[in-house]
């Protein structure tokens, strides 16, 4: 744990106090087990205040004109995590195997998972916040060739786009990191 909700509101305060305004604040890490954990779990860091320092914080922030977003990674599964089928919810190359990393500890979701588990998770954020920044959608793009359900890179697109709609239609914004042509 880096800061909790109550050590980043007191840093936006110092800031303030100092003549700096306008902030777009990003939490990573927010979410039980914190940074890189993956597939994320969207239970709220105890540690880091739990849910009444979250909406806290997110309060403090809305009130004073800036805006606060939550990074999600629905793309990545960690190897030994847990959370998802080795079977259904990775992504396969058109050789049928898994796709992922080189060292072999971690998966990419498959598009159609990504959608459904963000879906369902939406309604747990309702307590402030700006938007959802969504980490790897303006990086990756690819394709999912189970044999089951085929997923190619422009029905990749078109699912990352009905995210990011989701998310400004229930929060009034979604942000990315290194938005890329196909967003």
């Amino acid at each position: 744990l880096m800061s909790s909700f109550d050590e980043c509101q007191s840093m936006l305060e110092t800031l303030r106090e100092k003549g700096v305004s306008g902030f777009q604040v990003t939490l990573e890490g927010w979410n039980q087990g914190g940074y890189g954990v993956y597939p994320i779990k969207n239970s709220i860091n105890f540690q880091a205040g739990g849910k009444r320092g979250l909406t806290s914080l997110s309060n403090y922030i809305s009130q004073n004109g800036d805006s606060l977003f939550l990074n999600v990674n629905y793309l990545d599964a960690s190897k030994g995590n847990g959370g998802f089928s080795t079977q259904k919810d990775l992504s396969r190359g058109q050789s049928q195997t898994v796709i992922e990393s080189m060292a072999g500890n971690r998966y990419l979701l498959t598009p159609s998972v990504i959608l459904e588990r963000m879906q369902k998770d939406a309604g747990k954020w309702d307590f402030g916040i700006a938007g959802l920044s969504f980490e790897g959608f303006g990086t990756t793009l690819y394709a999912d060739y189970k044999d089951s359900a085929r997923i190619l890179r422009y029905h990749t697109t078109g699912i990352w786009n009905s995210l990011l709609a989701e998310s400004r239609q229930r929060f009034g914004n979604a942000a990315v990191y290194g938005g890329n042509l196909f967003l």
